[in-house]
């Protein structure tokens, strides 16, 4: 949503020659309307991802998972005040916290995917065989 947003103000400020509004609006400028709203949504990414693996049960492949959806909890938060980290902290820290989102948040789909994958199969298989007796 703020990519969009953004993507609708920036270029219209520009062509009305609005420069000097122009940094409330972009996502770059720390100080931005658009840097805390991505701020927010990498919080509530967090947070979303945090209670999907706490209430993911399954086997024990899903395990990785349910890991990585709850590790993504504190990193949303981490991000929440990631200007604060990027002012106190070296680079090499913000670096391994965005490495660890990319990573995260790939484990968590990729398994996801498969989870679901899985379970449509199974349901198929079901309704394919009306006749018989659930288990």
């Amino acid at each position: 949503m703020a990519y969009w947003l953004q993507l609708t103000f920036v270029p219209q400020s520009i062509v009305e020659g609005n420069i000097e509004t122009l940094e409330l609006w972009a996502i770059w400028h720390p100080r931005s309307f658009f840097w805390a709203f991505e701020s927010f949504g990498y919080l509530s990414f967090g947070i979303a991802a945090f209670c999907a693996g706490v209430a993911l049960r399954g086997s024990p492949a899903s395990r990785a998972t349910r890991v990585a959806l709850i590790a993504l909890g504190p990193l949303g938060l981490l991000f929440m005040f990631n200007e604060a980290i990027r002012t106190a902290a070296p680079f090499a820290l913000l670096m391994f916290l965005v490495f660890g989102w990319v990573v995260l948040t790939t484990v968590a789909s990729v398994g996801l995917v498969r989870s679901f994958g899985r379970r449509a199969a199974v349901a198929d298989a079901v309704q394919a065989r009306p006749g018989e007796a659930r288990a």
